[in-house]
Formats: C-alpha cells, structure tokens, sequence
C-alpha cells in the first residue's frame, strides 16, 4: 500500500514542479507534464494492490491525452503564435480533465488526495491558457 505522501510524490525530486512550482513557459510546462506522467504510474501501481479491472486502461487514456496536451505548450513555441485552434486546444485540454477524473474517484473516501488530483488537469489548464495568451501578445 502506497501512502498519501507517496501518491502525491512529496519527497521526490517532483516534489517542487507538482507542489510549489512555478510554471511560467511552455518549457516547464511541459516539465510538469512528465512529471504527471509519475502521478500516473504511482497511482496505477496504488491500483494494482486493490485488483481493480481497467486501471491500465484509464492510465494509458490518461498518457495519451498527456501526449496531446505535451503538443499544445509545443505549439506555443513555435514562432508566429499557436497554430491549433483554440477550440482544439480546449477539447484536448477537457479530455485529460476527463480521464484524470477517474484516479480522484478511486481516492473518493481519501478527499485531499481526489482533491488535489482533480486540481492538476486545472492547473494545466490556467497554464495553457495564460501562456496562449501572452504567446498571442493578450497579456
């Protein structure tokens, strides 16, 4: 059994990007998105101990929409400004919320660990769209 402190990968080297980071470019965005792709595996290794069906599929559907997402900050690199569209970005940004819903409800009856699972997705979010922003001279 993994602890709390564990699952959210305090006393790691992820620990300061996942917890106190400041993510301010597409650069370290997509820093913290490997380091949600640890999130992942920790809770799908959780999940083995319990013998629940399917939560290697939700962590591949989760990997996959964190490879999408990945493509959206490598987007804001590119020169010219972003050239998914917004509303692209938006669905694939609303997939990983989705799919990231699913490891919060298996940690329903433990609401800090939900809680801060839910978060993450949103915190990507409110960086995407604060650097599509700037990255479109919007600031």
């Amino acid at each position: 059994m993994k602890t709390i402190h564990e699952l959210m990968l305090k006393d790691t080297d992820l620990e300061d990007i996942l917890h106190e980071g400041i993510v301010d470019n597409p650069t370290d965005a997509v820093c913290f998105l490997n380091a949600l792709d640890f999130v992942v595996k920790e809770w799908n290794e959780a999940m083995d101990s319990f013998d629940i069906e399917g939560q290697e599929d939700v962590a591949m559907t989760i990997y996959g929409d964190l490879l999408q997402v990945r493509m959206l900050f490598v987007d804001l690199m590119e020169t010219g400004g972003p050239k998914i569209p917004f509303t692209e970005a938006v669905k694939v940004l609303n997939c990983l919320k989705q799919s990231m819903i699913t490891m919060a409800k298996s940690y329903a009856r433990t609401p800090s660990l939900a809680h801060w699972y839910l978060s993450l997705p949103v915190k990507v979010q409110n960086y995407y769209n604060t650097m599509r922003r700037e990255a479109r001279g919007n600031v």
